[in-house]
């Protein structure tokens, strides 16, 4: 998940490098990237949601073992 969350920072980087570069106009290629920064946004939320997930469910594997 590390590396997968790492790639997705990267190219949030590349991104706003590139809107940027854009400045305000309103081209094609502005709104393209603007779709791709709300999706790897929507991405490292999921990523950020699996991880919490994985984390209660050994929590609540822990507690079951431990209640045996």
């Amino acid at each position: 998940m590390k590396k997968l969350k790492q790639a997705v920072k990267d190219t949030q980087d590349t991104v706003d490098e590139m809107l940027e570069m854009t400045g305000d106009t309103n081209s094609f290629l502005r709104i393209q990237l603007q779709g791709i920064r709300f999706n790897t946004a929507a991405t490292l939320y999921m990523i950020n949601a699996a991880e919490a997930a994985a984390a209660r469910a050994t929590a609540i594997k822990d507690a079951a073992i431990n209640a045996l």
